[in-house]
């Protein structure tokens, strides 16, 4: 950093970390770092849960205000997904059976749609948060 810039960082009781970066020729920005798993400035949808075929099919609808997501499948047999696209059998994103777990996270983070598929039929227990 150079002599004229500004690192502020304040941590409130929420498990946030915020910092304001800036100098006098930059504009300011503001970053939030939450701690993994905290659901911080975020408000939980109701949990909903899908049922899954073998044919693709939309489980999450696109969310424009989506901060956060959990997937887990609470089938008997695996589950495969696509974000934004059509899921396909043996490729993508994979949730074992009995407890595959995704969450979404800064790497994968979308506010598309989830589309499932697995080879007879499951479940999946989501929760969304905005």
């Amino acid at each position: 950093m150079a002599a004229d810039d500004k690192l502020i960082v304040a941590r409130d009781p929420t498990s946030t970390l915020s910092a304001d970066v800036g100098d006098s020729t930059n504009k300011a920005i503001r970053v939030n770092i939450v701690a993994q798993g905290s659901t911080a400035g975020s408000t939980p949808a109701a949990p909903t849960t899908a049922n899954v075929s073998a044919a693709s099919s939309v489980v999450v609808a696109a969310n424009t205000a989506r901060t956060k997501m959990v997937i887990i499948n609470t089938g008997s047999v695996s589950v495969y997904f696509g974000i934004g696209q059509a899921a396909v059998v043996g490729s993508g994103i994979m949730l074992t059976a009995s407890g595959g777990t995704w969450v979404m996270d800064s790497g994968t983070f979308t506010l598309a749609d989830i589309r499932a598929i697995c080879a007879s039929s499951s479940t999946l227990a989501i929760q969304e948060f905005s």
